[in-house]
């Protein structure tokens, strides 16, 4: 919602963090949210039949906290997505 700016005001929070949000929206690129949001949906796919769900919600938070630098290793050619 941040990422546009027309949806700004949209959001019920106070001044700062709505504008730690924008901050925050133009450091990650497109590729990083639809990144983020595809591993939240496996890992919300996966808890439901996961014996250790907090290992499982653990991972994927992992996960999502090295997505720049699997793009970046993806981008130099060091590694394909499908590893991620």
């Amino acid at each position: 919602m941040a990422k546009d700016a027309q949806t700004l005001p949209l959001l019920e929070v106070a001044e700062g963090t709505r504008e730690r949000y924008e901050q925050q929206s133009r450091a990650a690129g497109l590729s990083f949210v639809l990144t983020a949001l595809s591993l939240g949906n496996d890992c919300e796919t996966q808890l439901r039949t996961s014996r250790n769900k907090r290992l499982q919600l653990e991972m994927c938070l992992v996960r999502m906290a090295h997505i720049f630098a699997a793009v970046r290793l993806a981008s130099a050619g060091a590694i394909s997505f499908e590893a991620i």
